[in-house]
């Protein structure tokens, strides 16, 4: 394949972003100040309770916005919403009931938390289950992103696969989601959806050298030919483009400081643009060593190749850490 099947993909979704500047250069822009204006907030709220895993603790642009005076938390089990929590009045308290159907159907939790104490009896039996609580239906997708997540977040080199890496997280501690304003499943499909648009499965940090590149990582749960590691990467080039335009606007420094990055925004970026995907025989590996220009920045094609063992993933194959 050459470059221009690539550079078509980053040009449909540029000239779709670009047409629309005003709307969401001015959206993400008010994003990241209020995000930034709510950092103890956000800070002092998560320090009042502990994890427990394996529940995992998400926030979203939506939850870092709200107009009231506490964060409201997604705790998610195997990448999915069981419960929200946050604090109030100095108290963490959480609830089940807008997840009390998926939770009975998924994973066999039959109560109804309704705002209630998170130190309570019935919050420490909610912990109690899940810890113990194994997923019968769901979104197999999410189930492998998070766990994912969980081989990136590893801090050991002992207890991970691949080194170097640490998903991107809200202040370094809530797993956070990217949102976009484009949808780009498919390349000739993309297009701009302002506030409905697509997220980034697993947005990450990756040491290369003494460099630290941004990683736009697409996750599938299959690797199939209607959908193989060339189609996927285009929908993470389309992400990615998006992120590439975000850090070169007006609150590009905002976000990059957001993503955890301690140095100044750079002049040129390089950016790593990931397919991550089940790991088969002979796996495609002929984007390896793909560099796409783009202004004054850069994208690279790479690609992590996993097994799934249902209660874990394991990344088996990769080109980052060649």
């Amino acid at each position: 394949m050459d470059n221009t099947e690539w550079t078509d993909t980053i040009d449909i979704t540029r000239s779709c972003l670009l047409e629309n500047i005003n709307d969401w250069e001015t959206r993400y822009e008010d994003y990241a100040r209020e995000i930034i204006n709510k950092k103890d907030i956000i800070s002092n709220d998560r320090n009042l309770f502990h994890k427990w895993h394996p529940l995992y603790v998400y926030l979203n642009i939506s939850q870092a916005l709200s107009t009231t005076n506490h964060i409201n938390f997604s705790l998610r089990f195997h990448g999915q919403n069981v419960a929200k929590i946050f604090v109030k009045n100095n108290k963490v308290i959480i609830s089940t009931k807008k997840f009390d159907s998926t939770n009975g159907k998924h994973f066999s939790y039959k109560d109804s938390l309704d705002n209630i104490d998170w130190n309570s009896e019935k919050a420490s039996n909610f912990r109690k289950f899940f810890s113990q609580a194994k997923i019968r239906t769901g979104n197999n997708e999410h189930r492998i992103e998070s766990g994912l997540l969980k081989e990136l977040e590893g801090r050991s080199a002992k207890n991970k696969s691949l080194t170097n890496i640490q998903p991107i997280k809200i202040f370094d501690d809530a797993r956070f989601q990217m949102p976009t304003p484009i949808a780009g499943s498919k390349k000739k499909n993309v297009k701009y959806s302002s506030f409905r648009g697509g997220g980034i499965d697993i947005l990450a940090r990756y040491k290369a050298g003494s460099n630290t590149r941004l990683c736009i990582i697409e996750v599938k749960d299959e690797y199939n030919n209607s959908e193989p590691p060339t189609k996927v990467l285009k929908q993470a080039l389309a992400y990615a483009t998006f992120v590439q335009l975000l850090l070169r606007s007006k609150s590009g420094k905002e976000w990059w400081n957001l993503f955890g990055f301690s140095k100044p925004l750079p002049e040129k970026l390089d950016i790593n643009v990931v397919c991550a995907m089940p790991v088969i025989d002979n796996p495609d590996k002929s984007f390896i060593g793909i560099t796409i220009p783009i202004e004054n920045d850069t994208f690279h094609l790479h690609y992590i190749y996993f097994k799934d063992n249902k209660n874990s993933v394991k990344i088996l194959e990769t080109s980052l850490s060649s």
